[in-house]
């Protein structure tokens, strides 16, 4: 069988593309890119050029630190300044509309000890109604002040089905 084999491996030599190679590769041609090929030179500009960039960006942070704590604070000002202004407000309708229930509860106890005895009825609703007007309830009592003022006019005893 030993003899056998040489023709083989002649065969097998022929065969085989990487069979010429020597065990070694040649040393290669050294790339510009190659970390042997960078000078110290070259890694300062890269590291001032990191540095500076650092440098950059943590004035960003800063300055974006200061915008935004300054327009919280601006924040926090309108917010407080709006909160006084509304409990003002409400405060100050609060009293108007207490002023004004008693105004209206005293007219009305005026009325009723003046002695509606005998009067119409709708004189007498009339009474308990504030026909003045009033711009922020136009639209929701128009309707009603219109009818009340068309019966004040023509009392429903002098027109007979009246509204129908």
């Amino acid at each position: 069988m030993m003899g056998s084999s040489a023709p083989v491996s002649a065969a097998n030599d022929m065969d085989d593309m990487f069979g010429d190679a020597p065990a070694a590769a040649p040393a290669a041609a050294p790339s510009m890119f190659a970390p042997e090929t960078m000078g110290q030179e070259d890694n300062s500009l890269i590291e001032e050029w990191e540095r500076k960039k650092r440098e950059q960006l943590q004035q960003r942070r800063e300055e974006s630190a200061k915008k935004k704590s300054v327009a919280m604070e601006a924040g926090q000002k309108a917010l407080e300044q709006f909160e006084s202004k509304r409990k003002t407000d409400v405060d100050q309708a609060q009293l108007k509309n207490q002023r004004d229930e008693k105004d209206a509860i005293s007219s009305m106890e005026a009325a009723l000890k003046a002695g509606l005895v005998g009067k119409e009825s709708w004189e007498k609703v009339m009474t308990y109604i504030d026909i003045t007007s009033d711009p922020k309830r136009n639209n929701t009592i128009a309707r009603m002040k219109s009818v009340l003022i068309a019966i004040k006019t023509a009392p429903p005893s002098e027109n007979k089905n009246f509204g129908a």
